[in-house]
């Protein structure tokens, strides 16, 4: 009988451990997933923001050549 409680006891804490290592990865996935959401967004400001710093890059640029000459 105490093999069997052992085999049982042995069963249940392998299940156990596997349940917790399932919820770890679900974890982990869900935070890879939220940081690459959160790259997207950004890539996205910058697609948006990159004429108006190409613009004011250029208006930089014919300040310095009209002080220059």
């Amino acid at each position: 009988m105490k093999e069997h409680l052992n085999k049982a006891a042995s069963a249940v804490a392998g299940v156990g451990i596997f349940l917790i290592g399932c919820v770890m990865a679900g974890l982990g996935l869900s935070v890879m997933l939220l940081l690459a959401v959160f790259a997207l967004a950004v890539v996205g400001l910058a697609l948006l923001a990159s004429p108006l710093v190409a613009m004011a890059h250029r208006q930089e640029r014919s300040d310095v050549e009209s002080a220059a000459a």
